[in-house]
């Protein structure tokens, strides 16, 4: 089972790098238009809180804050990536303390949705690598993948605050460590 994820984290990561190498192959699964709408190529600063819960097979279950910000462009009206930076922590095991930090590449879809209000559903994959800080048993770290899907509400041309569930994995020798986060943020578009 552990080969299985591997495999598809490579195949994912494979996949997610052409998006990520060449943001001008991205823009081509744009949707035709008369013409660019504003905020296309914007870059945009994010922050999120939330909390996250940890499925552990290395010890029991346990919850925790999340909090993470990061960076990102708007590549068209569905496509925007960004580099996230998350910690989690404070995990009470047994008889130590865990943290969790992850530094990943995301690619969201957005789904435009023909509504009165600026709501934006997305799905989204991340991937990346994650480090572990377990007080009793030494450190560990391995590659990272995650998923998420959400919604982003547009308070006004520069702003915009997103709510979420993300699913993510740290690969590592021994137990993966996996959570499922609730996070709620902003967004600011330059």
């Amino acid at each position: 089972m552990k080969m299985l994820r591997r495999r598809i984290g490579a195949a994912a990561l494979a996949w997610m790098s052409g998006f990520l190498i060449d943001g001008a192959a991205a823009a081509d699964f744009s949707v035709p238009m008369a013409s660019e709408p504003v905020g296309i190529g914007d870059f945009y600063i994010r922050g999120d809180v939330g909390w996250s819960f940890l499925e552990w097979n290395g010890g029991p279950d346990d919850s925790a804050a999340t909090i993470g910000a990061g960076i990102g462009v708007m590549w068209n009206e569905v496509l925007r990536s960004d580099v996230r930076l998350d910690w989690s922590g404070n995990y009470e095991m047994t008889v130590t303390d865990l943290d969790a930090t992850t530094l990943l590449g995301n690619t969201y879809i957005d789904i435009p949705l023909d509504l009165t209000f600026p709501l934006k559903p997305y799905a989204g994959l991340g991937l990346g690598w994650g480090w572990l800080d377990d007080d009793g048993n030494g450190d560990g770290s391995g590659f990272t993948y995650s998923l998420m899907g959400g919604a982003t509400f547009g308070l006004s041309e520069h702003w915009a605050i997103d709510t979420g569930y993300r699913f993510r994995e740290i690969m590592r020798e021994g137990a993966d460590f996996t959570d499922h986060s609730v996070t709620a943020g902003a967004l600011f578009k330059f």
